[in-house]
């Protein structure tokens, strides 16, 4: 059996429970439920009913228990009295007893209602641990020498003496442990204890709000008595800024910003935002058109970027434009995102004006050990001040310059004769087909080669520079209220694969059409997408997709004015006289106006491309990752889970808010149904003669009548020329 030790343990400090001689006493007198209640209030610690004293103990709680409650006698100690019903109308009676010196019994009560007794006691109760409180707080106002609170019910009164007795005791409290470096400060304002934590907590909120070097500047505001550790845990901060601010504190660099001394200054945000949105260019980088050029980023999908130029070249170019903007190299290639690649592991439908004249110059590098760059040679070759006349060979200065007078020297420079042999390889047409061929020949046959293809590398470049700037300013411009510019393009069409298939399947798998949209609205833009079982890309397609387009538009930005389409120039569907005659109806048929900027050849690659391979990588996704039994059966099919998967599913952007890729579906019958009603007979009453001449050298179409159309060669040059599609053209 175990050891019952009296319960009263303050009384025994220093006695042992262990050992063969235990010096701390046993209980021996078992106290009942009023004994326990009275030493709970009289010691402040919990005695309960049963509990076990020793004899000294009994008897001395006995004689306190008897002077503050005549009631109780040495028969109360029986442990065979019933226990009051109620504990806390018990503590209460005792209580009442103590301080009134009134004696009560348990059957005052039983003339009472049980409700309106408990209720009272509950009053009483509380009315004295109200005056007790009071006595123990005018003891201590007394000791610090302030006159006492006899109303409590003025709150303002008792504030003020209760944060001035705090204020007296902290003072005094200071003046003892550091009474030589502290001086005192006799507090006469008039701000509460509670205010001043309220003050505390908004400043901590500040500093907690402010960004790094604010954070240091404000925590030169705290006490000089607190030290790092102190600071950091109260605030949050670093041990940096910590140190920091208690070297200008002591200082007397009060609310200073930190200066930077070491040289190494942080990188000004703005010119890496500016960074950040240049490498995003479409003439800095394209959008991948693969549908598996998806980079999940923390389950965020980014589209994959292709440079179209080294980042020494893109850093140069940078260099040019932001020419106040300071950054170095290495810093400049550390800012592009990870979903930008600097090569492509097999790029196709690339610029054969440019591939060429690239090709040459990597075999002039190749045997000079050299690095010339293409934008560099142009450098060379042009005047300083390069002009639209340098390009187009109309310029008296640099016309007859060519490259190879440039290149002939460097060979020179090597010992390297004419009559040398070089290897070098160029894109051909032949029979029908382009080719790549390679040659060998002397250092004259190359560098002639290469003067022939000058020329027109030359005014194939000058119009992408002139198409690139235009497409940027006009995104820039336009706005909800006023032009959409509207980027439009065939994505690849997407194959219906089915998991498990048969091997005869693979000879005969269905397609669907893929028709993206980008729409640009000022900040804002949209992403749309076309799915049709209609397999000819031609302009009957466009013109029904159109359609569809000025509908969305005028549900959605009902003040939009003008439209202002943008593509590459693909002839079959684009970039034809068909489809420029469908551009002057434009307004009679939907009811708005409309243009058309076309890029240069193969430089029409934009964020629509991007639309597509986020479609076609989702679809493709969900067919492999299932059974056959989730294949799609039709084009239908196939835009029903588009809709569903992507018709809210956002591609999260960098640079623009985000939209979801809203999908509609085109009917082949509505398309052949346009194309008898309304294209057919509009086409039949034009003649070939009266066709565009040299279309496929002009890059900006506008209206200006039905069948009328202003041509232009870019899309920012002052000369034009009107084309009447039912007559001739007039220059001008």
């Amino acid at each position: 059996m175990p050891t019952i030790w009296c319960a009263k343990s303050d009384e025994h400090v220093g006695k042992s429970k262990v050992g063969q001689k235990p010096t701390f006493p046993k209980g021996k007198r078992r106290i009942n439920h009023e004994l326990a209640m009275f030493l709970t209030n009289q010691d402040g610690k919990y005695f309960q009913q049963d509990d076990f004293l020793c004899t000294i103990c009994f008897e001395t709680v006995k004689q306190n228990l008897a002077m503050n409650l005549p009631l109780i006698t040495s028969s109360a100690m029986d442990i065979d009295d019933r226990k009051p019903e109620r504990a806390a109308a018990t503590t209460a009676l005792l209580n009442i007893s103590a301080l009134t010196n009134i004696e009560m019994s348990f059957s005052d009560c039983e003339d009472v209602a049980p409700d309106n007794c408990e209720e009272e006691i509950m009053a009483l109760e509380l009315q004295l641990s109200r005056q007790k409180s009071l006595e123990l707080l005018n003891n201590i106002l007394s000791l610090v020498g302030l006159s006492s609170i006899r109303d409590i019910r003025n709150k303002i009164i008792v504030s003020k003496q209760v944060d001035l007795a705090l204020s007296i005791i902290r003072q005094t409290a200071e003046q003892i442990c550091d009474s030589t470096n502290q001086d005192i400060i006799t507090d006469e304002s008039d701000i509460t204890i509670n205010e001043a934590k309220q003050i505390v907590n908004n400043f901590k909120l500040l500093v907690e709000t402010s960004d790094y070097n604010e954070q240091i500047r404000l925590l030169t505001l705290v006490p000089s008595t607190w030290g790092r550790t102190k600071i950091t845990n109260i605030f949050h901060c670093s041990q940096h800024q910590a140190r920091y601010s208690i070297y200008l504190r002591d200082a007397d660099q009060i609310l200073s910003l930190p200066v930077d001394l070491r040289g190494n200054i942080p990188f000004n945000p703005d010119v890496e935002k500016e960074i950040f949105d240049f490498y995003h260019r479409d003439d800095i980088s394209r959008a991948s058109p693969n549908k598996k050029d998806v980079l999940k980023n923390h389950n965020n999908p980014k589209l994959i970027r292709y440079m179209l130029m080294s980042i020494m070249e893109a850093y140069q170019q940078f260099v040019q434009e932001n020419a106040l903007m300071k950054v170095g190299k290495s810093k400049f290639a550390s800012l592009k995102a990870k979903w930008i690649k600097t090569s492509t592991p097999h790029e196709i439908c690339t610029c054969q004006y440019h591939q060429n004249p690239a090709l040459l110059l990597d075999a002039f590098n190749k045997m000079n050990s050299s690095k010339l760059e293409l934008t560099a040679l142009i450098n060379i070759v042009l005047c300083k001040t390069e002009t639209s006349a340098c390009y187009l060979q109309e310029c008296s200065a640099c016309s007859t310059i060519l490259p190879s007078t440039f290149l002939f020297e460097q060979f020179k420079a090597n010992s390297i004769n004419e009559d040398s042999d070089i290897t070098w390889i160029t894109w051909e047409r032949n029979e029908k087909r382009t080719e790549l061929q390679r040659h060998t020949t002397s250092i004259a046959a190359f560098l002639e080669k290469l003067d022939a293809l000058w020329s027109k590398f030359l005014v194939h470049h000058f119009y992408t520079i002139e198409q690139r700037e235009y497409i940027k300013k006009i995104k820039n411009e336009s706005s909800e209220k006023g032009t959409a510019i509207i980027q439009l393009d065939f994505a690849q069409n997407f194959t219906l694969v089915s998991q498990s298939s048969v091997q005869s399947s693979y000879w005969s798998q269905k397609q669907a059409t893929l028709f993206t949209v980008h729409i640009k609205m000022g900040s804002g833009h949209r992403n749309l997408v076309f799915i049709s079982d209609y397999m000819h890309h031609t302009t009957e397609f466009v013109y029904e997709a159109q359609k569809h387009i000025i509908e969305f538009l005028k549900k959605w930005y009902p003040n939009i004015k003008h439209v202002n389409y943008v593509s590459d120039g693909a002839s079959a569907h684009f970039k034809n006289s068909k489809n420029m005659l469908n551009l002057t109806y434009h307004e009679s048929d939907f009811g708005l106006k409309a243009s058309w900027t076309f890029s240069s050849t193969s430089h029409g690659k934009g964020p629509v491309d991007g639309i597509g391979a986020a479609v076609k990588s989702r679809a493709t996704r969900y067919l492999l990752s299932g059974t056959t039994h989730n294949a799609f059966l039709s084009p239908e099919e196939f835009f029903e889970y588009t809709k569903t998967a992507n018709d809210h599913f956002v591609m999260k952007g960098d640079l623009e808010p985000n939209r979801p890729i809203e999908t509609f579906y085109i009917k082949a019958t509505d398309i052949q149904n346009v194309l008898k009603r309304t294209l057919e007979r509009r086409w039949l009453e034009i003649d070939k003669k009266s066709w565009i001449e040299g279309i496929q050298n002009k890059h900006q179409f506008d209206p200006v009548g039905i069948g009328k159309i202003i041509c232009r060669q870019t899309s920012s040059s002052q000369t034009y020329k009107i084309f009447d599609l039912y007559r001739q053209h007039s220059p001008n």
